[in-house]
């Protein structure tokens, strides 16, 4: 795997941007997984940068937090954190944005497209933060559905939508020098 500098130059700024959008956070009472817009950070980096550099965007920003850094939501970091209750959704990060990068790289750039790939991450992101939750929380899979699930469907939604834009609009341009 070889990236050029500028590969390398935007890997680090969306991993930056990944720890920033985490901390635009709203608590919910009724579980510990928060709103944020970290997802939104993910969905781009891989929809522009492809398979490769968009996982290593967040490699970086999973490995910067395990070692300590306060790059997690509600800035927290430690390898606490992927062993409580949101590590897998922290994990599936990783996941989706392979997911994601591959779909983006493998077919053509279009806004129904660039949806389609993020919802499938997307998916994959729920599936290994949910799996995660069941078992370091000790609930069912339905209790941890209605937690984790169902109250952010809306809000990713909204986030795939601009993702999916931002994609569209800007994966040629920013690529046009690498």
């Amino acid at each position: 795997m070889k990236l050029s500098t500028h590969k390398l130059t935007y890997c680090a700024l969306f991993a930056a941007l990944t720890a920033i959008l985490s901390q635009i956070a709203i608590p919910l009472p009724f579980t510990p997984i928060m709103i944020n817009l970290a997802l939104l950070s993910v969905f781009v980096s891989a929809g522009i940068l492809g398979k490769t550099a968009g996982t290593v965007c967040q490699l970086v920003y999973v490995g910067l937090g395990v070692i300590g850094l306060p790059v997690f939501a509600n800035f927290s970091g430690g390898i606490g954190v992927l062993a409580g209750p949101t590590g897998g959704y922290i994990i599936g990060y990783i996941v989706a944005a392979f997911v994601i990068g591959l779909l983006c790289d493998t077919f053509k750039n279009t806004f129904v497209n660039n949806v389609l790939f993020i919802i499938a991450g997307l998916a994959l992101c729920y599936t290994f933060g949910t799996a995660w939750f069941v078992i370091s929380a000790h609930v069912g899979i339905a209790q941890a559905l209605v937690m984790c699930v169902l109250p952010f469907l809306v809000g990713d939604a909204i986030k795939i939508c601009v993702a999916a834009f931002l994609i569209k609009t800007l994966k040629n341009k920013l690529l046009k020098n690498i």
